[in-house]
């Protein structure tokens, strides 16, 4: 209600030496001060954005609520694992964002900035670090919890050396960056593999003068090592981040992404692969081409930081070590439409993707003319628009110059009784339909009409077998993951009825497994 109270600020900032998963109780609790954790995690995939981060943090609160097994970690693991991504990639990533706190621009996207990032900073003051390594030479002994917690180690300033990460406990399973503020964005470079009990990786050859970043650079850690779904404790594992002169032999190039958009970044030699792969370390003097590619509603607008021009590929010789920012911009923009009122109607759109209710949002590229057209049911009218569309014209016109929303108002006229609600249903989909046995597919049900079943129950059934209950989202769209280890029939129900609607019930959806 007062989004400029920011209440959640107070609470800056909590103690990230401890677990996720294990919450102090003494000599404070501090679940409330570990807000900015979730929020760093979700506010990556949209802050306020239909089906973006809410979404995160709606499967965590369906998976809490589904199973005493999948409380916390595990569910919150599902809900990303949904966006593409893992707890443990998701963590390391915040990690990075909320030590340096870096709004996202051009030469800086998500995971690694946050919206409100210099705010935290401006209120509470830079997070702390847990060390610091002065020379060259030198190394800190730290210690990690399991179940996600991190630790922050400043490093030499000055000297081209060697990074070594190593995990001096019985357990425990480490990942570990070294990143630093370049004055636009960051120079970001990972460790090249994760470090086990007993074991250590080394990122060769940085330089910090090289990449440009006048301040220390920051090793950061984080421990992956998940004991449970709700652990009761967290073990602190010891780790070493140790220094040592670089031979010159190799040199590490890291690749940033930046902008508004989306796309990937490949080397040849290979080695690149980002956002998946986005560091690799090369001998001296290796001439090293990068290619972006962008994804479809982006495109690429060129490099930054490694001193090549336009858009063309980016050729290096890697004589030191190299960071590299390849930049992003949106060419399509997001349409999300409503309805509301007394009575009820339905929204299409021209070109076509909007029918609401039902499908209520849909992406288009920038500058595209796109034409709503409201259709009230009948004994209903339109009353007026509101949002980006005003006025009581049953159609509405826009461009796509940014995100617009739209929320169309069918009232019933007085005096007059509301038509018989169309029956409702659901639509269930099942992407992959074909997959190799014991991989996961997404269930999802749309109940219909959406206007009066929002967060409506839908229960899954595998043959006849109810598998799952779920509550539908502000759009009525009830999601489930499901893993396949044989071609199976799925249907979903919504038994909820009222005066006006019976349960809904979809047609069954095969999910086939490929012969081995």
């Amino acid at each position: 209600v007062f989004d400029g109270a920011n209440d959640n600020y107070f609470y800056l900032w909590p103690i990230f030496t401890q677990s996720m998963g294990d919450y102090p109780t003494s000599p404070l609790p501090h679940p409330y001060s570990y807000w900015v954790v979730f929020r760093a995690l979700a506010e990556r995939y949209g802050a306020g954005v239909p089906g973006g981060g809410e979404d995160v943090m709606q499967g965590f609160w369906e998976g809490v609520s589904q199973s005493p097994s999948s409380i916390d970690l595990d569910a919150l693991d599902d809900a990303l694992t949904d966006q593409g991504t893992s707890l443990a990639d998701a963590y390391h990533a915040a990690a990075v964002a909320l030590k340096f706190n870096v709004p996202c621009g051009p030469a800086l996207a998500y995971p690694y900035c946050l919206e409100e990032g210099p705010a935290y900073v401006a209120l509470r003051g830079a997070t702390p670090v847990q060390g610091a390594i002065g020379s060259v030479g030198g190394s800190f002994p730290g210690s990690v919890r399991d179940n996600y917690a991190l630790n922050w180690v400043t490093l030499p300033s000055s000297g081209t050396y060697d990074v070594t990460l190593s995990n001096t406990s019985p357990a425990g399973q480490l990942q570990g960056t070294v990143a630093c503020s370049n004055g636009s964005g960051l120079a970001i470079f990972r460790f090249p593999a994760l470090v086990g009990s007993g074991a250590s990786t080394t990122l060769l050859g940085f330089d910090p003068a090289a990449v440009g970043c006048p301040g220390p650079p920051v090793a950061i850690v984080t421990n992956q090592s998940q004991t449970g779904p709700n652990p009761p404790n967290s073990t602190a594992r010891s780790f070493q981040f140790s220094t040592a002169t670089a031979s010159g032999a190799t040199h590490p190039l890291g690749v940033t992404l930046g902008g508004s958009g989306s796309g990937t970044v490949t080397s040849n030699p290979a080695g690149i692969a980002c956002p998946s792969d986005c560091t690799e370390s090369y001998a001296n003097g290796t001439s090293v081409t990068l290619t972006a590619s962008e994804v479809p509603g982006s495109s690429f607008v060129g490099w930054s930081d490694g001193g090549c021009p336009g858009t063309a590929p980016c050729t290096l010789s890697m004589t030191m070590a190299r960071s590299v920012t390849a930049t992003f911009e949106d060419t399509a923009h997001q349409l999300s439409v409503a309805v509301g009122g007394t009575g009820s109607g339905r929204v299409t759109s021209s070109p076509i993707g909007i029918d609401c209710p039902g499908a209520c949002v849909e992406s288009y590229p920038n500058g595209t003319a796109v034409v709503l057209t409201a259709t009230p049911s009948p004994g209903s009218t339109l009353s007026t628009w509101a949002g980006s569309c005003t006025g009581s014209a049953t159609t509405c016109n826009l461009v796509m110059s940014a995100d617009r929303s739209a929320t169309a108002i069918f009232d019933v006229p007085l005096g007059a009784s509301p038509s018989q609600p169309e029956q409702k249903a659901v639509a269930l989909r099942a992407r992959p339909k074909r997959l190799e046995r014991g991989e996961r597919t997404r269930l999802r049900a749309v109940v219909t009409p959406c206007q009066g079943h929002e967060g409506d129950v839908v229960q899954f059934f595998r043959r006849s077998k109810k598998i799952a209950t779920k509550a539908s989202n502000a759009s009525c769209v009830a999601k489930l993951r499901v893993k396949v280890r044989r071609t199976a029939r799925f249907r979903a129900v919504s038994p909820q009825q009222d005066d006006d609607h019976l349960a809904g019930t979809s047609r069954k959806v095969r999910v086939r497994v490929l012969p081995a």
